[in-house]
């Protein structure tokens, strides 16, 4: 970095997303009855908080040998955070157009769709 502002502007989004998912996760776990809905924004908010850690640590030069550690990570995490989105659409749709929804059953196995293709596409 250049000077302290150029420093600000780019710890500074991902500082705020870091204490605001950490938040959100210290929330959930707490929580005593966790449901469907909330269950889906903390694993979001994981994933957004592993993103914007892997993004502190990417601003700060980490080593050479850390490099293709912390693109893996980057890459993982966005496409589990747009996978995500898109599964908790499709889990809200099911959950309001089908009566007998399982949303359990459901919940675990878009998790591990979701889960397996960010590993594809990051991969």
């Amino acid at each position: 970095m250049s000077s302290l502002p150029d420093f600000l502007i780019a710890t500074t989004p991902p500082s705020l997303t870091c204490i605001a998912c950490g938040i959100l996760v210290i929330q959930y776990i707490r929580f005593p009855k966790k449901n469907l809905g909330f269950s889906l924004i903390a694993i979001l908010a994981v994933s957004d908080l592993i993103y914007a850690s892997n993004t502190l640590v990417s601003i700060f030069n980490p080593p050479q040998s850390l490099m293709k550690i912390t693109l893996a990570i980057m890459l993982f995490s966005i496409y589990f955070s747009i996978a995500w989105a898109s599964a908790i659409a499709f889990l809200v749709y099911q959950s309001l157009a089908d009566k007998n929804f399982d949303s359990k059953k459901q919940f675990i196995r878009v998790l591990i769709a979701v889960f397996l293709t960010a590993c594809l596409c990051s991969a």
